[in-house]
């Protein structure tokens, strides 16, 4: 099994990234930490698949800022620091903890004993006020809101609790998980993530030889209430809708060989790239969605929200004014390009570090034919722009 890793302090707190067999797992020595195990740990103790990836050479040299990108859109989440190993920061990090063993205690010296008294009276302990609960925290203020945020909100209130189910369909990068923990912290309840599912197990959970149940982010929302995401539907067996559909409209559902009783505040967003209907030219790998499955949820389409733009490209005009021009552009020549948040986020982070031609190259172009590229090229109405120049 071929590994790539990069060891690295997420906010503080020692952890990695490893690229198994193109998919990305995060690391952690938790034992708190729900994922799944590999064969090979690589000297770490648990892992969370994020996402699936090309095969392409993930290297320790990669910036911070795209390993904050891959936590931010397959995992939600929100780092906030993240030194990776090669950084001088990461060595400073590493001594320092090397250099604090733990405190040994003097002895204290020897007290005279004091001449015997008469005990006093101690006063009769008065009761302590209950302690007050903190207050749950507040939705982020400054965070910025897809326009159907409201739309799919209610129709996860519906007041026929079965009719609680989404399916969330658009493009690659249009912000389907952060709008998924967005909705959860709005109504106050816990968010479970679960990608791409191709083992009814990871659904449903499994016995093991021992008779231990393992649950499941599928079980605990269920069981306990939350919102539920399965990411990727579009992409997983078709049988895993077919449960969570059987799940909804029954209102229980059999775990391990034991009836469970849905939750009041159980919800599902499923979302995927294609609107359940196949394969496409761009999203090749997709399967049909059952009729009676896409029927049971609410269909809403999601596309890239301008003020969301706005936000992810720190407000530079040079990077909306390019993405979107070669976004109708490549539209109108018939030649797929995945052109979303994140396309727009990694130029905002990188511009005047790295060179504007590579970083074109490297994060929107990504080993495009020259010949499609200049069709591309030519069908831009802002070709002064820094971006397009770059292209050229």
């Amino acid at each position: 099994m071929k590994h790539n890793l990069i060891n690295c302090y997420i906010d503080g707190k020692k952890s990695a990234i490893a690229i198994v067999e193109n998919v990305i797992y995060l690391m952690s020595h938790s034992s708190n930490w729900d994922g799944a195990k590999l064969d090979n740990m690589l000297g770490w103790k648990f892992a969370k698949r994020i996402c699936a990836v090309g095969p392409y050479d993930y290297a320790p040299a990669m910036v911070p800022g795209y390993i904050k990108e891959i936590l931010l859109d397959f995992a939600g989440i929100d780092a906030q620091a993240v030194i990776v190993e090669g950084m001088p920061e990461f060595d400073a990090i590493r001594a320092n903890i090397r250099r604090c063993p733990g405190r040994t205690r003097k002895p204290s010296p020897k007290k005279e004993e004091p001449a015997k008294e008469t005990p006093k009276q101690e006063p009769a302990p008065q009761p302590q006020p209950a302690p007050i609960p903190e207050p749950k925290p507040e939705p982020k203020t400054d965070e910025v809101r897809h326009a159907i945020f409201n739309e799919v909100n209610a129709y996860l209130n519906s007041d026929d609790e079965s009719d609680r189910a989404v399916y969330l369909y658009g493009p690659a990068g249009s912000g389907k998980n952060v709008i998924c923990e967005q909705l959860a912290r709005e109504n106050g309840i816990e968010f479970y993530y679960t990608n791409s599912v191709m083992d009814a197990t990871e659904l449903e959970g499994f016995r093991d030889a021992a008779g231990v149940f393992h649950e499941t982010e599928f079980y605990r929302a269920f069981k306990n209430g939350g919102l539920f995401m399965l990411d990727e539907a579009d992409g997983s067996i078709p049988e895993a809708l077919i449960r969570i559909n059987a799940a909804l409209a029954n209102r229980y559902f059999v775990f391990g060989g034991t009836r469970i009783q849905a939750h009041p505040d159980f919800r599902v967003i499923a979302a995927g790239n294609t609107t359940g209907n196949g394969a496409t030219e761009v999203y090749n790998g997709r399967v049909k969605l059952d009729g009676a499955t896409l029927d049971r949820f609410w269909a809403v389409a999601m596309d890239y929200d301008r003020r969301v733009e706005a936000k992810v490209a720190k407000g530079d005009k040079d990077i909306l004014e390019f993405v979107r021009d070669l976004r109708q552009s490549s539209k109108a020549a018939g030649i797929p390009m995945i052109l979303g948040y994140r396309c727009m986020k990694r130029l905002a982070n990188l511009r005047g570090k790295v060179d504007d031609a590579r970083l074109v190259a490297a994060a929107v172009l990504k080993g495009m034919d020259r010949d499609e590229v200049k069709i591309v090229w030519d069908g831009l109405k802002h070709k002064e722009n820094p971006f397009a120049v770059a292209m050229a």
